[in-house]
């Protein structure tokens, strides 16, 4: 991704122009930086580094959010390339939390497939679900649809994925964050 790519929503948040490739899947992708003018000085002295403080005062009020992201692109892709090398990683989050137990109990609430020898319900869109679940079954169905990366005050940059299941076997959302330190949060919503 370049900086061409992006639109400028307002002072501290861009979006790609165009949906980005994730797992073969096309979303959309956000940029949020932060918007506290005393904090300005802190979030600019991470980026610039070497200049001193004298000098930071002049860039909090000249820096533009035009600027913030062209100074973090190399971030932005290596936080989208982090995530798209953690699908198998997010996957065990899930795994580990007990998601197919709780996509089966509720994939048994729907009405039970009479005309199939094995354990088989009907979803709502008319999708056929049989019990028990298998690990590459859930995995193939990770739906990524948007993917925003937050910035700190601290220039540090987490990464929020929201996505749904096709086959939908919760009715809910679910939702990945990758925080500073690489560690992964997942959340049934």
């Amino acid at each position: 991704m370049t900086i061409n790519d992006f639109k400028k929503y307002n002072d501290y948040e861009f979006g790609i122009k165009d949906k980005v490739a994730l797992w073969g899947k096309d979303v959309y992708l956000d940029i949020d930086f932060p918007y506290d003018k005393k904090k300005k000085q802190s979030f600019l002295s991470k980026l610039i580094g070497a200049k001193k403080n004298e000098e930071l005062a002049d860039d909090a009020i000249t820096m533009s959010a035009d600027e913030r992201l062209e100074m973090n692109m190399d971030i932005i892709n290596q936080k989208f390339s982090l995530l798209a090398d953690s699908k198998d990683k997010i996957l065990r989050v899930f795994l580990d939390n007990g998601i197919l137990d709780l996509a089966e109990q509720e994939v048994r609430k729907n009405p039970r497939a009479t005309d199939e020898i094995h354990e088989c319900y009907i979803l709502d869109d008319g999708e056929r679900v049989f019990i028990p679940i298998s690990i590459d079954k859930f995995a193939g169905s990770f739906n990524p649809h948007e993917v925003t990366i937050k910035f700190d005050r601290d220039n540090n940059a987490v990464v929020e994925l929201g996505m749904d299941l096709i086959p939908d076997y919760l009715d809910k959302n679910l939702i990945v964050n990758i925080k500073f330190d690489g560690s992964i949060e997942a959340v049934v919503d």
